[in-house]
């Protein structure tokens, strides 16, 4: 059994929450955002591998339970959709999200595509480095920052059982290879 193997239980999922326009541009938009998707990990049963949220979208890599997958997205729409619109005075249809998800059916990927996800910032112009870039699940990574709900641990752990060397070398695989500026294939 892989290290992989035993750090999943329940099904993952990688999710783009798409928007018309740039409604998560204000930081305080994207503190908003985020404050909901951890209110609801709170009240639901999934943990985040992996997020970054740029001004018109959020990519996420989270594991749950199936009936979950698409009602814990649909509630962060709504709660979000009912923030933005009382914030900046517009009807919550005024508001458009499109959300896309997928099952992970190959665990191993997990890594791969924790670090395409960190990178999105970079590769999107929003930041020169991984570490500049606040509103990603790696500032949890690198222990700078501590985003709730985020299970760093599981993806740690598939790199070495040792926390510290987890760590080490998950920081070496995110620094050895920047991904190219094409368009990320899960």
């Amino acid at each position: 059994m892989s290290r992989i193997d035993n750090i999943i239980d329940t099904h993952v999922y990688y999710s783009i929450l798409k928007a018309e326009k740039k409604i998560f541009a204000d930081e305080r938009d994207k503190w908003k955002f985020l404050n909901i998707l951890f209110q609801l990990y709170g009240e639901n049963h999934f943990s985040v591998y992996a997020f970054s949220v740029l001004d018109d979208e959020m990519h996420i890599l989270w594991k749950g339970k199936e009936q979950e997958q698409s009602g814990v997205l649909d509630q962060l729409v709504k709660k979000y959709k009912s923030y933005y619109g009382k914030m900046y005075r517009i009807t919550e249809d005024a508001v458009k999200i499109e959300m896309t998800f997928s099952e992970i059916s190959n665990l191993s990927q997990i890594p791969s595509i924790c670090r395409e996800i960190h990178y999105l910032p970079i590769r999107y112009g929003y930041a020169g480095e991984l570490n500049d870039y606040w509103w990603s699940s790696f500032q949890t990574y690198r222990q700078a920052y501590r985003w709730p709900g985020i299970e760093e641990s599981a993806v740690l752990r598939y790199f070495d059982d040792n926390p510290e060397e987890g760590y080490r070398r998950f920081v070496k695989f995110h620094r050895k290879a920047l991904p190219d500026k094409k368009t990320m294939q899960v």
